[in-house]
Parts: structure tokens; sequence; C-alpha cells
């Protein structure tokens, strides 16, 4: 039967697609097409911050070694979004919040609060936060400490 649509004159929208097994979503040859450019297109990226001391209330973690982001941010070119945040301490724990600041605006502006409460790893997953085009991620200990912070950060986009 799919032999058949080679035949007509039929477009992209009006040919069914089986995704069984494929892991997408589209249900038409045209969803499908676009399923796969968009997901081709939008990158991936994963950036690490850190602080080789005992990070306190205060204090940003860097990007860049005795850098803090609030001078050397991340900065972004198009509008990404965090789908993955993972959080750790060489520490036995940390209890602490961890903010994430948009600090291009004149008022940095608070995006996503990660809390540790008595841990060593904290993983967080999902649409976490949305930094906008021409946006600058900092990140910032906003209360309690955490020592020799490590933090892996996964966006789409950007």
């Amino acid at each position: 039967m799919a032999g058949s649509y080679v035949s007509q004159t039929g477009v992209a929208a009006e040919i069914p697609y089986d995704n069984t097994g494929t892991g997408l979503t589209g249900s038409t040859v045209q969803e499908v097409i676009t399923e796969i450019a968009t997901s081709s297109i939008i990158t991936r990226t994963t950036t690490l911050w850190y602080y080789g001391g005992n990070a306190n209330t205060g204090r940003y973690l860097e990007l860049f070694p005795a850098l803090p982001s609030n001078e050397a941010p991340l900065s972004n070119i198009g509008a990404s979004y965090a789908e993955k945040i993972i959080v750790r301490t060489t520490s036995v724990t940390a209890t602490c919040t961890i903010g994430f600041y948009n600090i291009q605006p004149v008022t940095p502006v608070l995006l996503y609060t990660a809390t540790m409460t008595a841990q060593k790893k904290l993983g967080l997953t999902g649409t976490l936060f949305t930094l906008p085009a021409g946006g600058e991620l900092a990140i910032l200990v906003d209360t309690g400490s955490i020592n020799k912070p490590h933090i892996q950060l996964v966006t789409r986009g950007g």
C-alpha cells in the first residue's frame, strides 16, 4: 500500500506515518519531517559551573576560573530552555538554595531555584526555565552553603 502513494499527487500532510517504535510523535509524513527538522536544528548544550571552595550565601559560581558568573555570564544568542540540572557537592551533604538568574536586565531576574536539603546530589529534569534571546545566565548561592559545588546544566536552543 505504501507504494501506491508514489503515483498519487497527495501532499506529505495527507500521507499517514506509522511512528511505532521510532520515538517520534507525528502521524503524517509532514509532521515527522517537521519533528525531525526541529530536533536537529535545536542544539543541546551542557555547561559546567563550579566554585573551588566553600560557596556561602551571595557567592556566584564560575564558568571560567576565578571569574564569578555575574562578571562572566553565559551569553545566550537565541532563546533556550534548561532541561536538566545536576548539582553536586564534595562534602557529605549541603543545605542551600541556588538561584539561576538572567542578569542582562538592569535588575537581575530569578529564573529558577534549586534547593538542596542535606543532600550530596540533586538532579532535576523537565522544562525548568527559559533564558530569553540576548539573556546572560549567572548562578548564585542564594542561601546556605555548599562545599566545592559543581553543576551540570543542559539546555536546548540558544
